[in-house]
C-alpha cells in the first residue's frame, strides 16, 4: 500500500505523495515540501465514509440508517467504508526527485 501524507497539521484529507508533488509544483513551489506522515488508525465506534468525506458513527454506517450504504461484493461493511489516519512525524522532500530529504 502506498504511503498517506497530509500537507500540513490543519488537513483532514491525506493524500498520496505523487499528488502532494504535483500541487507544491503548481503553487510555485520548487526546492522541497514538508509533509506530515499519515499514520492508519483505528477509532472505537468511528468510520472514515468515503462518499461524504467525513467521520460518521458506525451506528450511522447501516444499510437501516444510511440511504447510500453500499453493500461491496464481499462481506458486510459498505463499499464507501474507509481507513481513519491521524498525524505522523513531519517529512520533507526534494520536489523534483521526490525523495525524502
Amino acid at each position: 500500500m502506498k504511503k498517506l501524507y497530509f500537507k500540513s497539521i490543519d488537513d483532514n484529507l491525506c493524500q498520496y505523495l505523487e499528488d502532494c508533488l504535483n500541487e507544491a509544483k503548481a503553487d510555485g513551489e520548487t526546492e522541497t515540501v514538508t509533509l506530515i506522515e499519515a499514520i492508519p488508525e483505528r477509532v472505537s465506534g468511528n468510520r472514515w465514509c468515503t462518499l461524504c468525506g467525513a467521520v460518521v458513527e458506525q451506528s450511522e454506517c447501516s444499510k437501516k440508517a444510511c440511504s447510500s450504504y453500499d453493500k461491496p461484493l464481499k462481506g458486510n461493511a459498505c463499499a464507501n467504508k474507509g481507513q481513519l489516519y491521524t498525524y505522523g512525524n513531519e517529512v520533507t522532500f526534494d520536489i523534483k526527485t521526490g525523495k525524502q530529504i
